[in-house]
Order: C-alpha cells, then structure tokens, then sequence
C-alpha cells in the first residue's frame, strides 16, 4: 500500500514512470480474488483509512540539507516508500511518523530499523556494511528477504 509515498511523487517523475509502464507489453490474466478477511476486504472503509492517514502534496526538500541529502530523503521517502514497511503502524495503519523507519512489520515480513540509531539501526555501520545490507533490495522480481537483512561483520 505505498501509494501514500507516491503520492508525494514529482510530476516529471510521475510521467516517467507511466511512460515505462505504457511501453511494457500488455498482459492479460484474471484478476486475484481479494482473500482480505474483514473489515479490510470492505473498499468504503478506505475513505476513513484517507481522512486519518493521507498526507497529499508533492515531498518538499528541506532548505537546512544540502541538494544530495534532500535528494536522498526523496528517494527514501517517495520512490522508495522505505517507510511503507520500515515504519511502525498505528492504530489506523497509517505510518506512525513518530518511529519512521524504526522497523515495522506486514504479515510475516520482518522489516527491521533502519534508523540513523548506532544501537538499534544502522548509524554505526560502514559505507560497506550499508551496501551490503542493501544490494539484497535490488533484485527486481523479489521481496526484500528477512534472512539477507542480517548487518554481516
């Protein structure tokens, strides 16, 4: 459910991604059936799920941070939407933004802290470390898997 990250999404970058979509061959298969037990498999409760949790507007840089930092928190923020798993829950399922990125968790995925913390994130780690940790999430095709997100020393 990331679309609240892309939401934030510049326009250029929206039209970017819509024109690689267009130009990938059209695929016909049915439809999944939604197996969501209840409430969640009600639709209308999605506009109470939006009033609590959607924060509209595109990402706005912060002017205190240099140009890579700012460009760094879009990534991480809006096209990476790491926050849609990294990030506790509330109560509503909204992004508890008071932990962002403190490690959260969607059904038996475990998605782990990837604060700034040198404790219980990954502020203590090498530039080496953190491209390690991270290489795992760029095969395309696959979910991010909970035994690579291991810190290996």
């Amino acid at each position: 459910m990331p679309y609240d990250s892309f939401a934030a999404m510049s326009r250029e970058d929206v039209l970017a991604v819509r024109a690689y979509l267009l130009a990938q061959p059209a695929i016909s298969q049915p439809r999944p059936q939604n197996i969501l037990p209840f409430p969640f498999n009600q639709r209308w409760i999605l506009v109470l799920w939006k009033l609590a949790n959607l924060h509209t507007g595109n990402f706005t840089p912060d002017p205190s941070r240099t140009a890579g930092w700012n460009r760094g928190a879009y990534l991480v923020e809006v096209l990476g939407h790491c926050g849609a798993c990294h990030t506790p829950r509330n109560t509503t399922f909204g992004m508890d933004e008071n932990r962002k990125l403190a490690g959260g968790t969607a059904g038996i995925w475990q998605a782990f802290n990837i604060t700034g913390d040198k404790i219980a994130g990954v502020g203590g780690w090498s530039d080496e470390e953190l491209f390690r940790f991270l290489k795992p999430a760029l095969c395309l095709g696959r979910p991010m898997r909970a035994v690579r997100w291991r810190r290996q020393s």
